[in-house]
Order: structure tokens, then sequence, then C-alpha cells
């Protein structure tokens, strides 16, 4: 196998699923998701400081204007650790994101410059949607490559 063969199926894999309708839905998906989650977590953090509980109770993080009521801020910081170790960060999600919707965006456009875009411009294009390749063995009778040898692992 050749790198070249194998940089060559890498890019037209990466194009094919940029333009797929079910990239830019994976994306909004995600959007929304992040959205939501976004929205949880400030609903959370507003409910605690004007008096809620996350439970609903009327008891919340402030008792009175000189005290914080000791087990609603222990329920909001094990609510808001419990979130920040489930997954990526915030700021990375929206990071990644921003660059797939730009990719929606002009995915029908990169296939023709693709030839013409400089290496750090296609890894940059290539890492925005794919985490990683396996590459499969080559068959015994004939060390051939071919683009089915190569399984993305898409970034979500």
């Amino acid at each position: 196998m050749h790198a070249s063969h194998a940089e060559q199926a890498a890019g037209d894999i990466v194009l094919t699923r940029i333009c797929a309708p079910e990239f830019a839905r994976s994306v909004d998906s995600r959007e929304t998701a992040l959205a939501q989650e976004e929205r949880a977590m400030t609903s959370l953090v507003a409910d605690a400081l004007m008096g809620r509980r996350p439970d609903g109770g009327s008891a919340g993080l402030w008792t009175d204007a000189a005290r914080i009521d000791a087990g609603a801020w222990e329920k909001l910081k094990e609510t808001l650790e419990a979130t920040a170790r489930s997954g990526p960060t915030e700021l990375a999600s929206q990071t990644l994101l921003a660059r797939q919707r730009r990719l929606c965006e002009v995915g029908q456009d990169l296939r023709p410059r693709w030839p013409g875009m400089d290496l750090e411009e296609q890894r940059a294009v290539i890492d925005s949607v794919v985490d990683h390749f396996v590459v499969q063995a080559a068959p015994r009778v004939r060390n051939r490559f071919t683009s089915q040898r190569l399984t993305p692992v898409w970034r979500s």
C-alpha cells in the first residue's frame, strides 16, 4: 500500500461523508442536544440561585441573604461534576460542531478544490470529520490497496 493511495482514498471517503445528507442531520442533532444541555445547566444554576432545589423543593441554594444551604450546594455540585465527567467539554463540542457546520455549508465546493489544497488544509478537513481510520489487512492473494480496506471512525 502506498501512502498516496491511502491519502486519496481517505479524502474521497471524507468528501463523500461531508456531502451526504446524513452528515448535516448528525450535526443538526448534536447541535440541538448541546443547546438542550446548555439550557438544562443554566436552568439548574438559575434555580439554585433563585431558591429552588433541582428536586422541586422550595428551599434552595440560598436560605437567606447571608447563608448557603449546604444540602442544595452539594446537590448542585454533584450534578455539575457528573455532567463535566460525562463527555467532552462544552467548548470542545462547540468548536468541533462549528467546524462541521462550516463543512456542511461548503461541502459541495470542497471536492473540486481538494487537489489544490495543501496537506495541512486537507488534514484539517479530515480531522473535523474522522477520529481515525482502521486499515484492514490486505488479502493474501494480491497485496493491492483498495479503499474498502479503510474503515473510518467518525467524530461525533
